[in-house]
């Protein structure tokens, strides 16, 4: 990015939509403009960012403002701005609504920037910037057990690929196994000394791939994940039991703990509905004689924000993935979905989105570094001795963590950091 473009982009006002100077914003004091709403969206790489937008301003202004900023090109619909509400259910941002009139926790408001729709072959995005968000949100959900790891062989792949693309190709001298266990690559109970040792040994075969090939390499390997891209909605069926409602690309399937239990195509789809608490799929099939028949089945969420939240999801993932565009005005195919609301789709389909004209966007953009973590001690990777031997032992265990938790390193853009189980903001 030219010097010109990086300074017209600090505190630039379009529309009445204003950012705040500065790229870590948490914390700093901002004097919110008049007639104006302060919004924080945390980003995928960490970054708060901190926009002001006029309060009768529609969503759409601060989506934009947040896809300028990321200089994201014509794949930011695959993405989307999402908040709590005060029953914790988790929204999108419509954008056809002001802000304020859709959430009521703020101001400040607080969104997080994420992934909200998945193709089946993400490894087939053009662009590089997005394959990198892509890559932040999946390593995230896999850390976070959002997203379950197959296993312990995959696991170690994923991690290998993670540190190429952050400290490019393995060096003895610095890359031991203390190090790679300052990062996390699933959840805390699953990150074994064994499986930071099988990392290790994975990251010495990437030996000159760039970023973006392993990045690359972690999509192609993610996409096979039983549950990837699915977006998930715990429900209750007619008979009491809990059942998890999945939407991805294909369509809606259901899932009884483990176990999947049935799904209905998109193209057998013939009307998705909610009332109240309900929400109610409507499928068609061909029968034994040629005639269609309909099916008719019923979920029951927590809410009528949940069930309403559910019924959106849904008609998104339709229009997204199963229209070539979005039609301008109502159809009755679309009143099968719609339903008396006048929510819809309003960005770009998938197939709009890989039949663009122009040739994608390559932005230069800087990978930010990873959250780290307090890093196993040599002593602790070794078998406890017995006796006043095993004492000093964890003595020496003790001592040395403490060390390596008070001390500060110095990362590779030469700022100081703290190791310690927080996020690690870089000023």
């Amino acid at each position: 990015m030219g010097l010109w473009q990086f300074l017209s982009r600090r505190g630039r006002s379009r529309g009445g939509v204003r950012l705040a100077n500065g790229p870590d914003t948490a914390g700093s004091c901002h004097v919110t403009p008049k007639g104006h709403v302060e919004c924080m969206v945390q980003m995928l790489d960490g970054e708060d960012l901190t926009v002001f937008v006029p309060k009768k301003s529609l969503a759409q202004d601060l989506i934009n403002e947040v896809a300028h900023h990321l200089e994201l090109g014509v794949e930011r619909d695959y993405f989307g701005l999402q908040f709590s509400d005060t029953h914790q259910v988790q929204h999108w941002l419509d954008p056809t609504k002001t802000v304020k009139k859709q959430i009521k926790i703020g101001p400040p408001y607080s969104l997080r920037f994420r992934v909200k729709l998945f193709p089946p072959n993400p490894q087939n995005i053009r662009e590089d910037l997005t394959k990198y968000l892509f890559f932040l949100h999946l390593k995230q959900d896999i850390q976070s057990g959002r997203l379950v790891c197959p296993s312990d062989a995959v696991a170690a792949d994923l991690g290998a690929y993670a540190l190429q693309s952050e400290f490019g190709d393995y060096n003895p001298e610095v890359h031991t196994p203390e190090f790679v266990s300052e990062f996390r690559f699933v959840p805390d109970e699953k990150q074994t000394p064994e499986l930071e040792e099988a990392i290790l040994e994975r990251w010495k075969k990437e030996k000159d791939r760039s970023p973006a090939q392993v990045e690359y390499s972690y999509l192609a390997k993610v996409k096979t994940f039983e549950m990837y891209g699915v977006d998930k909605h715990i429900v209750m069926g007619k008979d009491g039991r809990e059942y998890c409602l999945g939407l991805d690309p294909v369509g809606l399937w259901v899932m009884e703990g483990d176990t999947k239990i049935g799904e209905f195509s998109w193209t057998k789809t013939e009307k998705t509905k909610f009332d109240g608490k309900k929400f109610t799929v409507i499928v068609k099939e061909d029968g034994d004689n040629g005639m269609e028949i309909e099916h008719t089945f019923s979920f029951w969420l927590p809410n009528k924000k949940a069930a309403k939240h559910l019924w959106k999801c849904a008609l998104e993932h339709h229009a997204f993935f199963h229209t070539t565009s979005v039609p301008q005005e109502h159809t009755n195919r679309q009143s099968f979905f719609r339903m008396g609301s006048r929510f819809r789709h309003t960005g770009k389909t998938a197939a709009q989105i890989a039949t663009e004209a122009r040739p994608a966007q390559q932005v230069q953009f800087e990978r930010r570094p990873s959250q780290r973590f307090s890093r196993r001690s040599t002593i602790r990777r070794h078998p406890a001795g017995t006796g006043s031997n095993a004492e000093s032992v964890n003595k020496a265990a003790a001592a040395a963590k403490s060390v390596v938790e008070a001390v500060p390193l110095k990362s590779a853009a030469g700022t100081t950091e703290v190791l310690a189980s927080h996020t690690i903001r870089y000023l």
